[in-house]
């Protein structure tokens, strides 16, 4: 990790020098990752009680407060050079399937309705080859609600028919959300004969982006590189005793993603000039954001309501 220097947190008191507090902010930001400073700081306020029980910190009462306080630019500055290790590229391997094709619609965009109702899911394969794609090696199955930012991985053994459409029929059985509609991109492990009839039984949309349009899939696009490529990196990984060594990262990951860790939601976007000025929202875990869409109406707890109180922050990164 290199020196630790010391630092000047600054408060509403002034400022107090730590020596440990630049050591402690990088710890909580490894173990956090892939969040940024912008979203770094408010899930530290939110979650300090239980980051700060956790013995591997060794964050005290005074640098728990200091850390709290801390603005997103002072985060960025601190740990600029910490953050500017190698950065490893992946390889894409979708390849667009010709047949089929003419019978899944294209989707390029979500209305504004759509993007406030849960179910809309887009899904994708993350290759897990490292930098030579000869024979097998293992893949994850992303799937993220368009709504909420809700995100589900499976690990498949490799990239064959029948693991994909495995982790689908699991996925419709066992999400916590409703499934509305299925987007994907032009990889043949989803543009198949068994997954568009797959889909017409279980009465669900099937969509599918332009090829070689990966705006068409965003969201999911972004899930694959916060989620899975910032913690389980560009490595070639194979074989059934890594595929269950990698189902068992993701089994609490996915719940401290789906729980903790918060993000934001462009709400707009305007050119000014040469510039275009974005608007984000409030930093809020996807479980968050459903809750907020269900605040309204008193409705009794539901499932992701019900499945949250069996977790903690730090239960969920053992």
């Amino acid at each position: 990790m290199g020196n630790v220097t010391q630092i000047i947190l600054r408060t509403p008191q002034g400022g107090c020098p730590l020596p440990q507090a630049r050591l402690d902010l990088l710890l909580v930001q490894v173990r956090s990752e892939p969040l940024v400073p912008q979203i770094l700081a408010p899930f530290m306020r939110q979650q300090m009680t239980d980051i700060a029980s956790w013995p591997a910190f060794g964050i005290t009462p005074e640098i728990a407060e200091q850390l709290t306080r801390i603005s997103p630019a002072t985060i960025d500055r601190y740990l600029k050079k910490d953050k500017a290790a190698l950065r490893l590229k992946g390889k894409s391997l979708t390849k667009p399937l010709a047949s089929l094709k003419s019978r899944i619609p294209i989707r390029t965009f979500y209305s504004g309705e759509e993007r406030k109702t849960p179910g809309f899911w887009q899904i994708d394969t993350v290759h897990h080859c490292g930098q030579a794609t000869q024979g097998q090696y293992l893949h994850t199955l992303t799937a993220t609600d368009v709504s909420s930012g809700w995100i589900e991985l499976f690990s498949l053994l490799n990239n064959a028919h029948k693991w994909t459409f495995e982790a689908l029929s699991g996925l419709k059985h066992s999400i916590l959300l409703p499934i509305r509609e299925f987007h994907s991109d032009n990889g043949s492990e989803f543009i198949n004969n068994a997954a568009e009839i797959w889909c017409g039984n279980e009465n669900l949309a099937f969509t599918r982006s332009r090829d070689r349009k990966k705006n068409d899939n965003c969201f999911v696009e972004q899930k694959n590189g916060v989620a899975v490529r910032e913690y389980i990196g560009y490595d070639r990984h194979s074989g059934f005793e890594e595929q269950a060594l990698l189902a068992a990262v993701y089994w609490p990951l996915v719940p401290l993603l789906n729980f903790f860790m918060p993000s934001q939601k462009l709400k707009s976007k305007a050119r000014v000039g040469s510039k275009e000025i974005k608007v984000y929202d409030t930093p809020r875990s996807p479980f968050q954001r459903n809750c907020r869409k269900r605040s309204r109406r008193p409705l009794p707890l539901n499932a992701p309501c019900t499945a949250r109180l069996n977790y903690s922050t730090m239960s969920t990164r053992l």
